[in-house]
């Protein structure tokens, strides 16, 4: 019997995740329901989600405090892209407005040490930052005006904000900011032309990770903070690392792990600073998400990564790092039998120009005519994205 494409359209997607840096939940956005709403799920296989925000407004996003007790997400309640952010307990109870105005909001952090949140805000006028004080519930901005900045993240101690700064479509900057005297600022920038985005401490907040095109294709670059020295970490012909990408750090900050792209497929790779790529970790061909990048826990024992790909829906996975195997957190309560779709195949051709251009190939069923393409964006048919 084919699959209806009613089955197929009630298959959740999910947006975004973030893990709890004891490695103990998960916290995803899906739409379950037919609205985003946020999920909690235990990283023990076999648990069952939990639905902890609901109404007619989607909720896009979430960040699990560093304690693992709270988590703050942004919502929007006009239809106008204009949100204000939100504080919920994790064990439950009615949710805090902790904002006085709605901002349109790219990011939202935490401070490591769980009482005040900062997010990157974009209004008519200007680009900055606003910090909310969780306890006193202040809020104000701490860097305005700015270029847009695109994501956020603090150092370990507190002390710095990383950005990646919009200075202009070619021109984006590593953006950092002393949280205590905000007109304390660094910046790094390879090229006046160059892409140098999504960065990240290490855990001794000595050294940044971030992704650059300098050099032409996309890398990941160690940086000394406050210095000069600076790595670029090679990839073999035709890999790349996806721009927004994050790479994550191994606790003894010797190594970071980022997601590779290649032939239309991405993998996560270990990287040690002073040597090779390391083989990709186990999680099956396909997408692992790198927007959403790959998650760690504190402790650098559990990651976890968003995956789909062109016969298998979103799911959340989970690596004991250092195994050889995943393990599938979210679960699969749909109709479709995933047996019962095409397998892409994967193939090379020759463009006008005599260049090689990969591609796949899905053969129609039954002798069907393949799906129409979305006339919002040619590559993806109508119906769940199963990238």
């Amino acid at each position: 019997m084919p699959i209806s494409i009613s089955d197929l359209l009630r298959i959740p997607i999910i947006m975004s995740f973030d893990l709890d840096q004891k490695g103990r939940f998960v916290l995803y956005s899906s739409n379950e329901t037919g609205i985003l709403q946020l999920y909690l799920l235990s990283t023990k296989p076999g648990s069952r989600p939990r639905q902890v925000t609901s109404g007619k407004d989607p909720v896009m996003d979430g960040a699990v405090s560093p304690q693992g007790d709270k988590l703050v997400y942004p919502l929007d309640k006009d239809g106008n892209e204009m949100y204000h952010l939100f504080l919920l307990p994790i064990e439950g109870g009615k949710a805090e407005q902790i904002t006085k105005n709605p901002y349109r909001t790219m990011e939202v952090n935490w401070h490591p040490n769980g009482r005040e949140v900062t997010r990157t805000i974009a209004t008519a006028k200007s680009c900055g930052l606003e910090t909310c004080n969780i306890k006193t519930e202040e809020c104000f901005m701490l860097k305005e005006p700015t270029p847009p900045l695109l994501d956020l993240h603090y150092s370990h101690d507190g002390k710095w904000i990383a950005c990646t700064m919009a200075v202009s479509f070619k021109n984006q900057q590593v953006f950092i900011v002393n949280r205590n005297d905000p007109a304390d600022t660094i910046v790094y920038s390879i090229k006046d032309d160059s892409k140098d985005v999504s960065p990240s401490w290490s855990p001794d907040d000595k050294k940044l990770a971030f992704v650059s095109d300098a050099k032409g294709r996309c890398q990941v670059v160690i940086q000394e903070f406050q210095g000069e020295e600076r790595i670029f970490l090679e990839l073999k012909e035709h890999e790349e690392a996806p721009l927004y990408g994050q790479a994550v750090w191994d606790p003894e900050g010797n190594k970071v792990y980022y997601v590779v792209s290649k032939t239309s497929r991405t993998c996560v790779h270990g990287h040690p600073i002073d040597g090779e790529k390391e083989a990709a970790l186990p999680f099956p061909q396909g997408t692992v998400s790198y927007m959403p990048s790959p998650k760690i826990s504190k402790d650098r024992k559990i990651m976890v990564a968003l995956h789909s790909s062109m016969s298998s829906p979103y799911g959340i996975y989970l690596h004991k790092i250092g195994s050889e195997s995943v393990t599938l957190l979210t679960p699969r309560d749909y109709k479709v039998d995933l047996a019962r779709l095409v397998q892409p195949q994967s193939v090379w051709y020759e463009s006008f120009d005599s260049r090689k251009i990969h591609g796949w190939y899905i053969p129609a069923a039954s002798g069907k005519p393949p799906p129409l393409c979305c006339p919002i964006c040619p590559r993806r048919t109508m119906g769940p994205s199963f990238r």
